[in-house]
């Protein structure tokens, strides 16, 4: 039997502060984030990039709890069945920030996941070194051998997106 890791150690620290749903679904199921939104809210980044709480509004206010839960619910659905209605696996994420990106929670306001119960999402690799943190090497080892960026996405349960951009980051330095 394995013993499942305290959640967050797996999460890199980011630079800025700020744990993005986009970040942490990487490491989470939709699920533990939902659950974590009703029991402490959650915050947005605003137009001018500060972390304000989002409000009790419509789902239809880019700044409200309900518009974020509606994001989780559409990652969920695009999980269970990936199609193109709205995929999470679009190009235009490539250029520009994935709404994903405006909800989540400063450093210090980041609840304890863990307790919420970590979710293990199937197909999801289970390594000792988090995928995020290894060589520039074994990057590209691994995107050659699955044959393409969405492959080697798959691996891990992440966007082709957003493993494009770790990529990107551990072999060229780009951010």
């Amino acid at each position: 039997m394995k013993t499942v890791p305290k959640l967050l150690a797996d999460v890199p620290s980011p630079s800025n502060g700020w744990y993005s749903f986009q970040l942490l679904l990487d490491y989470c199921s939709p699920a533990v984030l939902m659950t974590a939104l009703g029991n402490s809210g959650v915050f947005v980044l605003d137009s001018v990039g500060r972390f304000v709480l989002a409000t009790d509004e419509s789902p239809d206010n880019p700044y409200s709890k309900q518009y974020a839960a509606r994001l989780l619910e559409a990652h969920y659905a695009e999980l269970q069945s990936p199609g193109p209605e709205y995929s999470w696996q679009a190009e235009r994420w490539d250029t520009e920030p994935h709404p994903t990106y405006f909800f989540g929670w400063p450093r210090e306001y980041l609840p304890e996941l863990s307790a919420n119960g970590p979710i293990i999402i199937p197909g999801r690799r289970d390594t000792e070194v988090p995928w995020t943190a290894r060589t520039a090497e074994e990057f590209k080892a691994e995107k050659n051998t699955a044959g393409s960026y969405t492959k080697a996405a798959e691996i891990h349960n992440v966007t082709r997106q957003r493993y494009t951009e770790v990529y990107n980051q551990v072999v060229y330095g780009r951010k």
